[in-house]
């Protein structure tokens, strides 16, 4: 019995020494201690030596000390604190300083904290653990400063943004930022941004105002908002609260880092902010091949709901939780493939980034453009062949790049007699899509009637040609012998009446009736008088043009005149019959009289004719009442004005 009795109470010393914790179904001893062949799995917490460890209520709270059970952290996570800077000469905090940071308040490489913000922080995350001083840090990481506020805590906005860049640039994992700004600056997202798309996780205290009023950066949809809660997991009396908040974390009476070297107590989301860095560090150094998301994820999924059940706005997701989210069942892990392309085609999936599951296999199809063909694959930069479809084993992140190549083609260049090309006839090999250009030169005389592209003719109206090399082409161009040929086709004057002294418009439409462009003169007469004339002009084959003549009457005798138009013969012209071509009579009168009772002006401006012109007032050219005679200043409409001019030459005769 005495045996027995001795037997319980060393197993109650050796419970009680070893703070005994029994992983997975966490029973306690509850059954016959006499049984000898109870068998359970039992491990103590991590008990660090630092010997302010018992200070640190905030990594007891989030059971930090079973989570280092499975690990400390891992060096190759990076963590950067954007903030006062920190004391990397602190004892705690020396060994896992890294140099990487800048001094954006004083321009220097130097970030050297002056205010002791940034210390406190840095402590929290990554103070080194049995070290046998002062604290315990969450996660044995690497961690680096930004600077971004001076020894006053003065700040400037492009100063925050420059520190997020800068830290995303220099390959932080995590950018932890215990501050806040009351606005949404968009150089400030502009730099958050970058660091999100650069897959890095972003934590940001939700700030101290006791109101539910949004601040940034934590606000933000890229950024884990952190509030602060007490010993008794209670919401802090000062922390923000609203529905944008994401986390929370101990953040009253924080003991940490100062410089000096010391430690100190402070309370503050600044405090809470890191406990989050600190924790998703160590997570992402026992998951080293999970993704940014995967991280943010595990951290909500494991959180302590307190609080109303769910998601409510003091809380979050939670309290974090470092035993469940180092302990807890893993969800499967999910890698990202990104799909991308030469020119020359595209892929099925379309190119772009595509989350799997660890262990899938994804099959990828490349698809060329027309002219082109798969060259070979490279995944991660390494060539792995040519197989198509090509199949991705998801077994870490992947980046799978098809690569395309164009295929040769030949073009054979044709012609009939009367010219030639450039290039000359023969054959020409191009890579696909090549944009080939072809000039036809025809012989003196002779002209291109018309083009074939691979026995289709497509027309005479380009030279040069362009053919596109998306399959083996021929192209032949057809020479005919030409003529020269200009005809004046039209000849119409704008009015049959028109007062003695004014001016008159003749219309003229000449054709280029041949087969080659053409430079000439035109004519215009009245009876046998010129009028006027057109030099050089230039018209291409099968194309007409319009030309206005204007002609003034000064000088030339009252009555009728017959109008006609005369093109000049251009060399070697074949027919000059349709040169010249003669329209009707243009009567020169005294001005108002525009008719009398035969139809034509009688020499006299009477009631006659200002009846004529007041019949049609109000009409508008291209009315076909509209009569130009009767509009006497040519403004296209026959109104009060043309009737008062006609009026006030009533009664007048030709001498």
């Amino acid at each position: 019995m005495k045996r027995k009795i001795e037997r319980i109470l060393a197993l109650l010393l050796t419970a009680i020494i070893l703070a005994v914790t029994v992983e997975k179904v966490e029973t306690i001893w509850l059954a016959n201690l006499d049984d000898q062949h109870i068998r359970v799995q039992v491990k103590p917490e991590y008990l660090p030596n630092d010997p302010n460890w018992t200070c640190q209520w905030g990594p007891r709270k989030i059971e930090a000390d079973w989570a280092w059970n499975a690990t400390l952290g891992n060096s190759s996570i990076l963590v950067a604190v954007v903030d006062s800077g920190i004391d990397y000469t602190h004892p705690d905090l020396a060994a896992n300083y890294v140099g990487l940071g800048y001094d954006w308040a004083y321009n220097d490489s130097d970030p050297m904290d002056d205010n002791n913000h940034g210390t406190r922080v840095a402590g929290i995350i990554a103070a080194e653990i049995n070290n046998g001083i002062g604290i315990a840090g969450l996660a044995q990481v690497k961690v680096m400063a930004e600077k971004i506020w001076d020894k006053e805590g003065i700040s400037y906005l492009d100063w925050l943004a420059n520190g997020i860049k800068h830290a995303t640039n220099q390959g932080a994992q995590i950018i932890s930022m215990s501050w806040s700004v009351e606005y949404n600056y968009s150089l400030l997202y502009d730099a958050v941004k970058y660091a999100y798309e650069k897959n890095v996780l972003l934590v940001a205290a939700a700030g101290n105002e006791e109101n539910d009023t949004k601040r940034y950066p934590a606000a933000y949809d890229e950024v884990i908002a952190v509030t602060a809660t007490d010993r008794d997991d209670n919401p802090a009396w000062f922390s923000n609260f609203g529905d944008w908040v994401e986390l929370a974390a101990p953040g009253v009476d924080i003991y940490s880092t100062i410089r000096g070297p010391s430690y100190d107590y402070w309370s503050g989301t600044s405090f809470a902010c890191p406990h989050v860095s600190g924790l998703a560090a160590l997570v992402w150094s026992e998951f080293p091949n999970a993704t940014r998301d995967w991280i943010r994820t595990r951290l909500r999924e494991t959180a302590d709901d307190l609080g109303n059940p769910g998601f409510d706005i003091y809380y979050g997701y939670g309290r974090i939780n470092a035993r469940k989210a180092i302990n807890g069942t893993s969800p499967a892990i999910n890698y990202t493939l990104t799909i991308t392309t030469t020119v020359g085609g595209t892929t099925n999936p379309l190119p772009g980034n595509y989350t799997y599951t660890e262990g899938q296999n994804v099959t990828v199809e490349a698809i060329p453009d027309i002219g082109y063909r798969l060259d070979y694959w490279e995944l991660d930069e390494v060539t792995v062949g040519s197989a198509n479809p090509y199949s991705v084993l998801m077994d870490k992140n992947h980046t799978l790049q098809t690569v395309f190549a164009p295929i040769n083609y030949t073009l054979v260049i044709a012609t009939t007699i009367n010219g030639t090309t450039n290039p000359v006839p023969g054959s020409y090999n191009y890579t696909a899509g090549t944009i080939v250009n072809v000039t036809a030169i025809p012989d003196t005389n002779c002209y291109l009637q018309y083009w074939e592209l691979d026995t289709l003719n497509i027309g005479a109206v380009i030279n040069p040609m362009n053919v596109t090399m998306d399959t083996n082409h021929t192209l032949r161009a057809v020479f005919s012998v030409g003529i020269h040929d200009i005809a004046v086709t039209d000849v119409r004057p704008f009015k049959t009446v028109i007062g003695q002294s004014y001016s008159l418009d003749i219309n003229v439409t000449i054709g280029n009736q041949g087969n080659f462009a053409e430079t000439f003169n035109v004519s215009v007469y009245a009876n046998t008088t010129p009028i006027t004339a057109f030099t050089n002009i230039t018209l291409t084959s099968q194309n007409s043009i319009f030309i206005v003549f204007a002609w003034n009457t000064t000088g030339f005798a009252k009555g009728n005149h017959t109008v006609s138009a005369y093109a000049w013969p251009v060399p070697d012209e074949t027919d000059i019959l349709d040169n010249n071509f003669t329209d009707g009579l243009v009567c020169v009168a005294m001005f108002g009289d525009i008719t009398g009772s035969n139809g034509w002006p009688d020499g006299v401006v009477d009631m006659r004719d200002i009846r004529m012109v007041a019949k049609l007032f109000g009409i508008e050219y291209p009315d076909p009442r509209y009569n130009p005679n009767c509009d006497i200043d040519n403004n296209l409409t026959i109104d009060m004005k043309d009737i008062r001019t006609v009026a006030k030459q009533f009664g007048k005769e030709d001498p």
